[in-house]
């Protein structure tokens, strides 16, 4: 398995915003192991945009804020995606696995 930061990076343009990524695999001893975010995703669709959610509970939105906006008389719209809800996968390292584990 390529470890390095130049292939890791190609399968996630998004791991050159963390530092995590940047630091060298450190694997003495542990050679049997892979760290967490640094494999491979074991899917093609991993990341991809699925579909989206709607809210039509208006009401429920009364005196709601959501990124700061007024969501009050508003739907609300929010995007979903596939996972394939590895640790080792650095999509889901940062965005799906992560998140949720948070």
């Amino acid at each position: 398995m390529d470890k390095s930061y130049a292939r890791r990076l190609a399968l996630n343009s998004a791991i050159s915003k963390n530092l995590y990524h940047r630091l060298p695999v450190d694997d003495v001893g542990h050679e049997n192991y892979v760290p967490v975010g640094r494999g491979v995703p074991s899917s093609d669709s991993c990341g991809q945009w699925k579909s989206i959610s709607l809210c039509r509970n208006i009401e429920g939105h009364e005196g709601a804020f959501l990124n700061g906006e007024d969501i009050t008389g508003k739907f609300v719209v929010r995007n979903k995606h596939f996972w394939c809800k590895k640790s080792l996968c650095p999509r889901c390292f940062i965005r799906g696995w992560s998140m949720r584990r948070a």
